[in-house]
């Protein structure tokens, strides 16, 4: 995929994620990303979403969005081919990434404001640090197909995770445990 179309899916699922307001805690959505650190919350909708393929390598497609009213953005990567997304060993824990380091499948990485009086302060950002342990991990809970065309299959893939973040640009280091869960309707290739 191009740079330019990345740039413009980038743009789509910037305001796709973000149609509908933004709740204080996990509602029961059908489609969201939320998100908890210890001075906010927040669950955004993504009903109105669905992850196109986005090769990201030559197993990994990426699923990639930032909300418009929170400045979250993330990065989940999942397996390109439709037919690895069924295999029921996918249903474990996977390791954080630094943010936007994604390169297996499963993988989480996300960047987020400190608190919500800081959503233009590009200081005062937390980013994913790398971690696989009790409390740094994505946890694949389901993955259920939805249906298909000729060359995608859909699915939805819910999973929690926990991450340990780090403020840039911050001396002296700033790390927050980050927590949170989502569902997300994603295209894999038909091979």
């Amino acid at each position: 995929m191009k740079k330019s179309t990345f740039f413009i899916l980038l743009i789509v699922t910037f305001f796709s994620c973000s149609k509908k307001s933004e709740t204080e805690n996990n509602s029961p959505q059908s489609l969201f990303m939320s998100f908890k650190t210890p001075e906010w919350e927040r669950t955004i909708p993504c009903d109105l979403l669905v992850f196109p393929v986005y090769q990201w390598n030559d197993s990994t497609s990426l699923a990639n969005s930032s909300s418009q009213s929170t400045r979250q953005t993330f990065y989940l990567t999942y397996p390109l081919d439709s037919s690895k997304m069924v295999r029921a060993g996918n249903l474990n824990r996977y390791p954080i990434v630094n943010y936007g380091e994604n390169n297996a499948p499963f993988q989480f990485s996300q960047k987020l404001p400190l608190d919500a009086n800081s959503l233009d302060d590009l200081t005062k950002r937390l980013a994913s640090l790398e971690g696989f342990n009790a409390t740094s991990y994505n946890e694949i809970q389901s993955i259920q197909y939805v249906g298909s065309d000729i060359q995608y299959a859909t699915f939805i893939i819910k999973g929690i995770y926990s991450m340990q973040a780090q403020q840039v640009a911050s001396s002296p280091l700033v790390v927050k445990q980050v927590t949170g869960s989502y569902s997300l309707k994603v295209k894999t290739t038909k091979n």
